[in-house]
């Protein structure tokens, strides 16, 4: 099949499952509004199609401060034009209700291609009782108005925590899939070395992760390497009000700064570690849980972290209590007291990580979604 996946950028995220399907046989296209700064294009070279002069204008007018430009849409006939020649079997369009998407998924209509929305949120927004706004309920009935007019299916990557919801009709799981290259002879490093990636922006938490070590500094040795990209102004701020609180809680011979890693150069850094924290509050969805089960490391994540659902408690991982320092620190000390607790969730990954988070699993579910929308049309 030829697939086309339309999406703010190329996101880490994306890159296995890219690579899954061509080496399946399927023929893929990107298209994106921005490129960012450490994206892997060793597989697929993602386009981006010349913006439009309204859109320029609207940018003008209003402005858009966002990184990945979400107002940004090209011509509509330009865009026909390169949609035409593609001319995909599947479409899958990242963020439903921007501009851009409807574009592409009016490109879609017209050419009757298989459309199918993907957005990075749990399936409970799809349901009245958990919604506590007036403004999120009108949400919900733009996303599924927009699911009828263009007779699409939907699926998201997060689980849904409660199994007494099952997905409407066409709303599908798809998960995440990473390369999963767990050493079958791993080790734990003496001190234990942690983790963390992540943009230096406020949600990442990254002050929150400090105060925690800060907690329990006298009482362990521990490695800390922060690995971030640090690509524009707010990030370098950022960044630099961090390094500012190492000092002041005087653990910086704890700590180890790296800047704009390459996602192809990640492998290394992953596989030297043993514990990964992911301090972030309200995060989305991050792929880079699943990157470190994928090379054996347990995983530390807060309770309003969409990824959560990855984790099983004691398994492969433990969820504290989102921004509440004392609780991390808890949960650190858990693993730094008892080598053995780490090493189990270590030997935990290594038997499941295959059968949970895998490109093979991702097929799977991948073929099974196609499958079922077959009796749909187009």
């Amino acid at each position: 099949m030829k697939i086309l996946f339309v999406a703010p950028r190329f996101h880490t995220n994306q890159s296995t499952i890219v690579k899954t399907l061509i080496s399946n046989g399927h023929k893929v296209f990107f298209h994106v509004y921005t490129i960012g700064p450490i994206e892997d294009h060793s597989v697929i070279k993602p386009v981006i199609i010349d913006e439009s002069i309204l859109s320029k204008l609207r940018t003008q007018i209003f402005g858009d401060k966002s990184k990945n430009r979400k107002n940004y849409f090209p011509s509509i006939i330009k865009y026909y034009l390169v949609f035409k020649e593609i001319s995909p079997d599947i479409m899958i369009i990242r963020r439903h209700g921007r501009i851009y998407s409807y574009w592409a998924a009016i490109c879609g209509r017209i050419t009757n291609t298989k459309i199918i929305f993907y957005d990075q949120i749990n399936s409970k927004f799809l349901y009245t009782r958990h919604h506590k706004s007036l403004r999120s309920y009108l949400n919900k009935l733009k996303f599924l108005s927009t699911l009828k007019l263009f007779n699409a299916a939907w699926f998201t990557p997060l689980h849904n925590s409660d199994q007494k919801l099952p997905l409407p009709n066409r709303c599908y799981y798809l998960p995440f899939a990473v390369d999963v290259k767990i050493d079958k002879e791993f080790k734990i490093n003496t001190p234990i070395r942690l983790l963390m990636t992540g943009k230096y922006y406020k949600r990442k938490n990254h002050q929150l992760l400090i105060e925690a070590l800060e907690k329990i500094k006298d009482d362990y040795e521990f490695h800390l390497t922060l690995v971030g990209e640090v690509s524009n102004n707010t990030h370098r701020n950022r960044q630099l009000k961090i390094k500012d609180l190492v000092r002041k809680v005087v653990i910086e011979n704890k700590i180890e700064f790296l800047d704009n890693i390459p996602f192809n150069k990640m492998e290394s850094i992953y596989i030297s570690h043993d514990l990964f924290l992911l301090p972030a509050s309200n995060e989305p969805a991050s792929i880079s849980v699943l990157e470190a089960m994928g090379y054996g490391l347990p995983v530390i994540c807060s309770d309003t972290c969409g990824t959560k659902t990855y984790i099983k408690q004691n398994n492969n991982g433990n969820i504290f209590k989102s921004d509440n320092s004392q609780s991390l620190a808890k949960i650190i000390s858990n693993y730094l007291d008892n080598n053995e607790y780490l090493f189990k969730q270590k030997k935990w990954l290594l038997e499941n990580a295959n059968s949970e988070i895998s490109a093979d699993n991702y097929l799977i579910c991948f073929n099974s979604l196609i499958e079922t929308e077959k009796a749909y049309g187009r």
